[in-house]
């Protein structure tokens, strides 16, 4: 799966939906390729974090649409 990459962390993780699929169902795949921009965790990546990185991706996605639409936050 190719993903869009460099942007701001915000949007590298919304971007982690493509037509594909959901590149957080390999999310240390996802991790690896912002090892540059994360500090790695204590422990192996969970089913727990992952939950938290989608619940975190649909509050940045609402975010952007918000802003795009004109909406207030």
């Amino acid at each position: 799966m190719e993903l869009l990459t460099g942007e701001p962390l915000a949007l590298d993780l919304v971007n982690t939906v493509t037509p594909e699929g959901d590149a957080l169902d390999a999310a240390d795949d996802w991790l690896a390729l912002q090892a540059g921009r994360l500090t790695p965790g204590p422990h192996p990546v969970t089913a727990a974090d992952v939950a938290s990185l989608r619940a975190l991706r649909a509050h940045v996605r609402a975010a952007l649409d918000a802003v795009r639409h004109g909406e207030p936050l």
